[in-house]
């Protein structure tokens, strides 16, 4: 009976090595799929990326990151109610969760929804002091003005993104406001000035709010915003 009870033990112990090794074997492909997923993103191979993202959430379950991400291809994409869907579905999955809800009043941006995009961003520069995301939200108001052609919300607007912030924020602002007065050249000194400090992983995100103004012609690459 003793050696019956150890039979028992040691084959009770292999199964519990071997579920853990196949539980872990199944979480590095997860990880592995979400980071292809990711490289495919900024590669601009979005199919490609929705369907590693589709297979890390058949593997582990959609996250805040993974619905986050899908949300920002199917922006690149054009689908943008699929993007809100997403955007909405990753702040229902961790309501603590900043980015997402920035995303989501972006979305309403590109959508020329300008009035609903300014209530989000102005809601959420209410609940946060953290300064990044102060300047995203910031200039995320200015251009809902611009896109109005509010000139009076638009200056009340862009003397709130002082000088000087964490972001690109305060030169963008300041190109923003050129362009939307015809003034390019003086716009293009002020994006010129921004590149020279801040990569383009900072400013990946402006850029894209100006080219869907058609402030910039050439399409700006993919990138992960910096909050994401």
């Amino acid at each position: 009976m003793r050696n019956d009870r150890l039979m028992r033990a040691i084959i009770a112990l292999t199964f519990l090595v071997g579920a853990s090794a196949l539980f872990a074997q199944k979480e590095f492909s997860a990880i592995g799929d979400f980071a292809a997923a990711k490289q495919s993103y900024l590669n601009g191979k979005f199919d490609q990326a929705v369907t590693a993202l589709d297979r890390f959430d058949k593997a582990s379950g959609a996250t805040v990151q993974s619905l986050d991400l899908r949300g920002g291809i199917y922006m690149e994409q054009g689908k943008l109610d699929n993007a809100s869907d997403a955007f909405q579905s990753a702040h229902l999955s961790n309501f603590d969760a900043f980015s997402p809800r920035i995303h989501f009043a972006d979305v309403m941006l590109r959508e020329k929804k300008f009035a609903d995009a300014r209530g989000e961003y102005e809601k959420l520069l209410g609940l946060t002091k953290t300064a990044i995301w102060l300047d995203y939200l910031r200039f995320g108001v200015l251009l809902t003005y611009l896109g109005e052609h509010d000139e009076a919300g638009a200056q009340k607007a862009l003397r709130a993104v002082v000088f000087p912030t964490e972001t690109p924020a305060y030169y963008y602002a300041q190109a923003a406001s050129a362009f939307s007065h015809g003034n390019n050249a003086e716009a293009r000194k002020w994006l010129n000035t921004a590149r020279k400090i801040f990569d383009s992983t900072k400013t990946g995100w402006f850029d894209r709010a100006l080219y869907q103004f058609g402030w910039l012609k050439d399409r700006p690459a993919p990138s992960i915003d910096p909050f994401a």
